[in-house]
């Protein structure tokens, strides 16, 4: 759905021949009929709409199109995606869309100009056996990652790559199915398969009223040792 309003963005599951996995369809639900269609050549396995772009993902290939004349303006190879992995931030003030990368275990940051200009591609790596989840912040500075382990969450700034936090989910394997960032961008939190939600502080701003981490006690010896754990679970 965009955002609070009728327009609606449907896949079919491929059982009705009108609906095939491989067409999208944008909904009016006041028209109560559909105003466009979409059609791909393999299956689409996400979408994301913005007020400006139409968002589609499929297993290797991302494309990008105009909201208003529904036009391709860009389009993304990526490794193999079958979760259909993307973020896209919701913000007004900045269109930044998170991706898998052509490298396993790298993803694709692309910043769109508000207006007339290029784009700025920027790629981080951020796992080194792929990634499992991604999520960036509404105003998309902010993108946190999680491993296929389910270990380990990593936090990056968009604009320049650099990885400014790294938690630690647990030690036992776990298939994390989402990432959230709260819209100060102080909190992320996980949700894996083992039925449980971390949150993290991200925020260094020296409050002493904002919750903190827990590390062990032999975080001076670094790597293992040295990740911040949740502080609420």
């Amino acid at each position: 759905m965009l955002y609070r309003t009728n327009i609606i963005a449907l896949v079919g599951s491929g059982e009705n021949t009108s609906y095939p996995k491989e067409r999208l369809i944008l909904w009016d639900d006041i028209a109560h009929r559909p105003f466009s269609e979409l059609n791909f050549k393999s299956d689409v396995l996400n979408v994301k709409l913005r007020k400006d772009r139409v968002v589609v993902v499929l297993e290797k290939k991302v494309y990008v199109y105009n909201f208003e004349n529904l036009e391709c303006s860009d389009s993304f190879m990526t490794c193999d995606n079958p979760s259909g992995l993307i973020s896209l931030s919701t913000s007004e003030s900045a269109c930044v869309l998170a991706i898998p990368d052509e490298k396993v275990g790298s993803a694709k940051l692309v910043h769109f100009p508000k207006s007339k200009g290029d784009k700025e591609i920027v790629q981080i790596k951020c796992h080194t056996s792929g990634i499992a989840a991604l999520r960036l912040s509404q105003d998309g500075s902010i993108l946190a990652t999680a491993s296929p382990k389910g270990t380990l969450i990593r936090v990056y700034e968009t604009k320049t790559g650099k990885q400014v936090a790294e938690f630690r989910r647990g030690m036992d394997v776990a298939l994390v199915s989402d990432i959230v960032i709260d819209p100060l961008n102080q909190m992320v939190a996980c949700a894996s398969d083992k039925g449980t939600v971390h949150i993290f502080n991200i925020s260094k701003s020296g409050d002493e009223k904002a919750p903190e981490n827990k590390k062990s006690k032999l975080s001076t010896l670094g790597g293992y040792f040295g990740s911040e754990w949740s502080f609420a679970q």
